[in-house]
């Protein structure tokens, strides 16, 4: 299993300054996937499921944190397959998951600081992403999106009946 993916598709100013030198001496060897995807270097189908299946926890970087809730689908990559997953704090997902249910990270030495105490200690890391995992099945799960979509389908919706904040109201 790899200790921390980190995937890509675009090589954002923001990206590149997290994952900065110190990023690379102090964590290198522990980094097991970097891979910026372009139109040559693409992972995709089994080999891109394989990959987040392996890892132990990855990156959520964005460009900015400028939009609520906003999370490639990376995020639910990770997560569905119950890899710790390390995100913003300005994200605004500490509304819908606890501090034991993903690494939230303020900055980029919290971020250096969580990722070496969880490489360090794989039991905390299963726990808190073992807990992301079941809270991420029980916020989006196939019967609740798709009842989502049919109640505003047929103009049944209420907000009341989801657990996540929605502009359909």
């Amino acid at each position: 299993m790899g200790d921390i993916l980190y995937y890509s598709d675009n090589k954002s100013n923001r990206n590149e300054k997290v994952l900065n030198r110190r990023f690379c001496i102090e964590f290198w060897l522990f980094l097991t996937y970097v891979i910026i995807k372009d139109k040559c270097n693409s992972l995709v189908g089994a080999e891109y499921q394989k990959t987040f299946a392996n890892a132990a926890m990855g990156l959520c970087l964005k460009r900015s944190n400028h939009d609520y809730l906003y999370a490639s689908d990376r995020m639910a990559h990770l997560m569905g397959n119950g890899a710790l997953a390390l995100i913003d704090a300005r994200s605004g997902f500490g509304d819908l998951f606890n501090e034991d249910e993903i690494a939230f990270y303020r900055d980029e030495d919290e971020l250096y600081r969580k990722i070496d105490y969880f490489r360090k200690n794989p039991e905390d890391r299963m726990a808190v992403a073992e807990k992301g995992w079941k809270k991420y099945h029980e916020l989006f799960n196939e019967r609740l999106i798709a009842q989502y979509i049919t109640d505003l389908m047929f103009d049944e919706f209420d907000a009341k009946n989801y657990p996540w904040p929605t502009l359909a109201e």
